[in-house]
């Protein structure tokens, strides 16, 4: 099943499934694993995976602030 999440892309998917994992601070195998879960789309070129920094930072959920 294709990742549709981003439907419509808005930016040149740069980040391979390594850097991605660099940047986030993940394993590549959780990045891979957010990817078969349709929660990060991925898009193929031949036989190379690229992510899109937008999809990337939209992993990132906010919290509420602690109130004190």
């Amino acid at each position: 099943m294709p990742n549709t999440k981003n439907s419509t892309l808005t930016e040149f998917p740069t980040q391979t499934i390594a850097t991605a994992a660099k940047t986030t601070g993940l394993s590549e195998i959780t990045i891979r694993r957010h990817i078969a879960n349709g929660d990060l789309p991925a898009y193929k070129i031949g036989r190379r995976v690229r992510i899109a920094d937008s999809d990337l930072l939209a992993l990132y959920t906010p919290i509420p602030a602690y109130g004190g």
